[in-house]
């Protein structure tokens, strides 16, 4: 089994000022930045996201990446895999541990077979909110700042983004994160179909960032892009979490048009 270390980045900031002291900070989304030059066979993969998957049964195997797989060519139609809002080269990509998104041993039948954790780690420089989205197939089953990965494939510590769900207690009963009438968000929708999430980090904190999904082995990815909020509501900042000393997350409802 792998032992992974994430890596440390240096996030870049953009100038946007959200209020008096306020500074929008920002992280590597998933696909951002990659390379051709990838173990495992891979084609093309992430230079700042892991990947660690692990068999939930018999005859489903454990293994991982250093550099996740930049999943190349991810639905775009409907039908059973739904449309997953779209790659954007140099922008935000989606990940998984294949560059197709299917294991070589797969069901298609949406059970779950597989957990995947998937981690970035960057440093601030200046105290400052990060907004993002997240969309994922097929079941959302954690997002964590801070904690560990334990070898048994469960999570230990960390603030959650999502408070109550975790392994064993999917986002909204374990439906998907992509555009389709019986996921979290519908067809009409897409291209931004994502979960908006906002985090608030202290200078000089390195934070760990966790998020975990679980699937079937067949298209099975994440996508960590833009959010599609871009006015916070008045209510996002006063649900941020407390207690811990460095940071507090918060999941940001969607915006209503």
């Amino acid at each position: 089994m792998l032992s992974f270390r994430s890596k440390s980045l240096v996030a870049a900031f953009g100038a946007l000022a959200l209020g008096a002291t306020d500074v929008q900070a920002q992280f590597y989304r998933s696909g951002e930045q990659t390379t051709g030059v990838c173990a495992g066979g891979y084609t093309v993969c992430d230079l700042n996201w892991t990947v660690q998957w692990f068999g939930l049964s018999g005859g489903f195997t454990n293994g991982g990446a250093h550099e996740a797989a930049i999943i190349t060519n991810p639905p775009s139609g409907g039908g059973a895999a739904g449309p997953w809002a779209p790659n954007i080269p140099g922008v935000q990509q989606w990940i998984g541990a294949a560059n197709g998104a299917t294991l070589p041993v797969n069901t298609g039948n949406g059970v779950s077979n597989y957990r995947y954790f998937f981690q970035t780690t960057f440093e601030q420089l200046v105290s400052g909110v990060v907004d993002f989205g997240i969309g994922w197939d097929n079941q959302l089953v954690g997002a964590w700042v801070g904690g560990a990965i334990q070898g048994d494939g469960t999570f230990s510590g960390g603030t959650s983004l999502l408070p109550g769900v975790g392994i064993g207690s999917p986002y909204q009963s374990g439906k998907s994160g992509f555009c389709r009438a019986d996921g979290v968000f519908p067809e009409a929708q897409h291209p931004n179909c994502v979960l908006n999430l906002s985090l608030f980090v202290n200078a000089g904190e390195n934070a760990v960032l966790t998020f975990a999904i679980e699937g079937d082995g067949t298209t099975d990815g994440l996508l960590v892009g833009s959010s599609y909020s871009t006015v916070p509501e008045p209510s996002t900042y006063a649900l941020m979490i407390a207690g811990l000393a460095a940071m507090g997350v918060v999941a940001r409802r969607r915006r209503r048009a």
